[in-house]
């Protein structure tokens, strides 16, 4: 069991072999958007993260249209829940962030 965390309400924290691990409690990792999602257990770059953060990281960048983009992995919460549990974070950041562009045009 985790402590809830201050940072935001979806996230927990806990201790995993003496460090502090934040996991998503978020219900988008039940979503059936990220089915399409490439499986990936890769050891680089977002093992076993939450793609549905790594989306909303990528929609609120889209939203807003940045030019240049980019996301720290390591910085999202774990996951290995859901419809997110193996997907890939680099494919679920870049569909949030087209979706997050093509939205900001309605």
């Amino acid at each position: 069991m985790g402590l809830k965390s201050d940072f935001q309400s979806n996230h927990w924290l806990s201790k995993r072999g003496g460090f502090i691990v934040m996991t998503c409690n978020s219900t988008h990792r039940y979503k059936s958007t990220f089915n399409g999602l490439p499986h990936d257990q890769s050891k680089f770059n977002g093992r076993h993260k939450c793609a549905g953060c790594a989306y909303d990281e990528g929609k609120r960048l889209g939203l807003l249209k940045e030019p240049s983009v980019s996301i720290d992995f390591d910085s999202l919460p774990d996951s290995q829940a859901g419809t997110v549990r193996h997907k890939s974070v680099q494919a679920a950041f870049a569909m949030g962030y087209q979706d997050g562009v093509l939205e900001s045009y309605n």
